[in-house]
C-alpha cells in the first residue's frame, strides 16, 4: 500500500521543529523567509496545487476539508504579512498557535481521509506531480529549516 502523505506529514515535523524559533524570538529574515517560501511556497503549494484539489474531485468530505485547510492557510499568510511589515511579537505566537492546530487537523483529519480516498495508482500519479512539484519549489530548504533550528538551540 502506498502511503500518500508521508513526505508532507515529515515536511510538518521539519515546521514543528522551527516553532520554538518563533515563539522565543519571533521571526526576523531566516525565519521570515522560511514562513513564506517553505511552508507557503513549497509545502502549502503542493497541497493547494496538487493533494486539494484531488481530494475535492472525489468528495466524500473532502470538500469541507480542503475549504478549512484554504481558510487557515490564508489566516497564515496574513500573519507573515503583518509580522513582515513590523508587527507586534504577539502575532509569532498566533501564528505558532494557528500553525500548530492547523498541522494536527491535517495530519489527523485531512490526510487520513486522502489515505483512503485514492486507489494506489491514483496516489502514485499524485505522488509524481508532489515530487515535480518539490524539485521546483522546495530545493535546499529542509536543510535550512535543519539550520535554523540548530542556530536556535546552539548546536552546530
Amino acid at each position: 500500500m502506498i502511503v500518500l502523505t508521508q513526505d508532507l506529514q515529515g515536511e510538518h515535523a521539519t515546521i514543528l521543529g522551527n516553532l520554538a524559533v518563533l515563539e522565543s524570538s519571533g521571526p526576523v529574515g531566516e525565519e521570515l523567509e522560511f514562513l513564506e517560501r517553505y511552508v507557503d511556497g513549497c509545502h502549502h503549494a503542493k497541497e493547494e496545487l496538487v493533494l486539494f484539489p484531488a481530494l475535492e474531485s472525489v468528495g466524500r468530505g473532502g470538500d469541507a476539508l480542503v475549504r478549512e485547510a484554504l481558510d487557515q492557510h490564508e489566516e497564515l499568510r496574513e500573519l507573515v504579512r503583518e509580522l513582515r511589515s513590523g508587527g507586534p511579537p504577539s502575532l509569532a505566537i498566533r501564528l505558532a498557535g494557528l500553525l500548530r492546530s492547523h498541522i494536527e487537523m491535517e495530519d489527523s483529519v485531512t490526510y487520513a481521509v486522502a489515505e483512503y480516498a485514492f486507489s494506489d495508482d491514483e496516489k502514485r500519479d499524485l505522488l509524481e506531480s508532489m515530487g515535480r512539484l518539490h524539485a521546483g519549489r522546495c530545493s535546499g530548504f529542509a536543510d535550512a529549516a535543519a539550520g535554523i533550528s540548530r542556530r536556535f538551540l546552539g548546536k552546530p
